[in-house]
């Protein structure tokens, strides 16, 4: 028991600081990024494409695209 328990919670320690420093790893890899994608409201994006002098050069506002089949939206007619 205790041991499952010590996993679960080294695995949740480790998980909340691979982001970040995933991120910072890229930057310094590879540079600054050359599109970034923000999230507006549920359901709609935002993603900003830059130019080589890291200006932005195009905005595109879409919907967002589902990570797993759960996340799929159905019209209001189909969900009763």
């Amino acid at each position: 028991m205790w041991l499952r328990l010590s996993l679960v919670c080294l695995f949740c320690v480790v998980q909340s600081g691979f982001p970040s420093k995933a991120g910072e790893t890229m930057r310094q890899r590879y540079g600054p990024p050359v599109s970034e994608t923000f999230l507006v409201r549920p359901g709609l994006v935002l993603s900003a494409s830059y130019g080589k002098n890291g200006q932005l050069c195009e905005l595109f506002i879409g919907p967002q695209k589902p990570t797993s089949p759960n996340q799929i939206c159905r019209p209001d007619s189909e969900i009763n």
